[in-house]
């Protein structure tokens, strides 16, 4: 055995020297996998993800490579597993396995993964929202070269200054106004949305629409879609729908899987645009083909209601189950509402109400309209018109153009 172990010696070093000189041939690179080499697996995962080469890129592939390179404890490939997951480029994405890997390399040392965590700390996804925890590990990746994490700290801290004081808010602001001035589409991203938010400064929507709209010359896929938003929300004097739609078309000819589906939203409720349901459902499908996983719900809906679509409670209850089972809110929230009916499944009003209560306490788009609903009119739980009133307002905050409706017709004012 010490023999054949000796005989090996040469092969593992040629697999290192093939391996770090740059081989790209697949097939060798195969051949390197092999024989036991977790690099030459992470770089045919690396061949197999990108999203430039159409002949090559097939993520589930790319998973399967970069899983054995994690196996033998490539953090590389461990943080790239992650990235994955999280944004639902594999057939089977699940939320829950891309945080547990980008905390397992992050925990290791892994630079990027550590940045990658603390945005999902900060943001709030399948992490609980927790700024002390973004900002711990945008500092550790930031001490390990991750020149991306200063912009998220300084945004961190200029959005949170309940959490982080003052002070911190201040230099945040003013590091990020050097870079806007130098015309850094990330800063006057975060700063643009600062003026129109108030965070740290006060509230002045025309100047932050300005600093967008000068992003939207270097990064039109983010920045026309914030201008959307800005528009569709009334963030300025008011509601313009028509300049919504105009610029998520735009935001959509560069790509964003966003726009479609809010294009899709648009076209459903008629808003700056005649209704129209089977455009609706295209937008959805295309979104969704771009691995915008909201569409699930969305398209489920249509489903459900039999609109633009054929009614399909089976499909409805399909496409809501895959967007619960990867750990969208929204998708359990509506599992929740077909229960509570016994729309193509079994009356369980206990579990539905348990799901769509679970989604409201989270904030969620379909589950604080649902829970509004059920209060309102006393339905399925005890009426309590004044909660109702609150999470209308919460889910119009979202972007919810039936809770919109619902406070318009209470006679509310948005």
């Amino acid at each position: 055995m010490k023999r054949l172990h000796f005989y090996l010696v040469p092969i593992v070093i040629a697999v290192a020297v093939l391996v770090s000189s740059g081989v790209k041939n697949p097939r060798l690179l195969e051949v390197l996998a092999d024989a036991g080499s977790s690099h030459a697996a992470y770089r045919l995962g690396q061949h197999h993800n990108d999203e430039q080469d159409g002949k090559t890129y097939n993520p589930d592939i790319a998973l399967a490579w970069f899983e054995r390179a994690a196996e033998a404890g490539s953090l590389d490939a461990m943080h790239e597993i992650g990235l994955l997951h999280l944004s639902g480029a594999v057939d089977k994405p699940s939320f829950e396995t891309g945080h547990r890997f980008v905390l397992t390399a992050a925990e290791a040392g892994h630079p990027n993964a550590m940045y990658t965590l603390a945005f999902l700390f900060e943001i709030g996804m399948v992490a609980t929202r927790n700024s002390s925890e973004a900002e711990r590990w945008y500092l550790k990746s930031l001490e390990q070269g991750v020149e991306e994490a200063q912009i998220g700290l300084y945004r961190l801290h200029l959005e949170n200054q309940e959490t982080f004081g003052p002070f911190k808010s201040a230099k945040a602001f003013k590091e990020l106004r050097k870079l806007a001035d130098k015309n850094d589409a990330y800063a006057l991203l975060t700063i643009g949305n600062a003026h129109i938010e108030g965070y740290g400064v006060p509230k002045n929507p025309a100047k932050g629409l300005a600093l967008i709209e000068r992003a939207a010359e270097t990064m039109p896929f983010a920045a026309h879609f914030v201008i959307a938003e800005f528009h569709f929300l009334g963030r300025g004097e008011k509601v313009e729908y028509h300049k919504a739609l105009r610029h998520l078309i735009m935001a959509s000819k560069h790509g964003s899987p966003s726009a479609d589906l809010n294009i899709g939203v648009m076209y459903e409720h008629g808003l700056g645009v005649e209704k129209d349901y089977v455009k609706a459902a295209r937008y959805y499908r295309k979104a969704l083909e771009q691995k915008n996983l909201g569409a699930l719900t969305a398209l489920g809906i249509l489903h459900r209601n039999g609109t633009g679509v054929t009614q399909d409670y089976d499909e409805a209850n399909r496409l809501f189950h895959e967007a619960a089972d990867i750990g969208l809110t929204g998708g359990s929230a509506n599992v929740g509402w077909m229960q509570l009916h016994g729309w193509g499944m079994p009356v369980d009003r206990e579990k539905g109400l348990v799901l769509i209560e679970t989604a409201a306490d989270e904030k969620d788009y379909f589950g604080t309209f649902y829970m509004a609903l059920l209060l309102e009119e006393g339905e399925f739980v005890d009426q309590d018109r004044e909660r109702a009133l609150e999470l209308y307002r919460v889910s119009a905050d979202r972007g919810n153009p039936l809770a919109r409706v619902a406070l318009r017709r209470l006679g509310k004012q948005i």
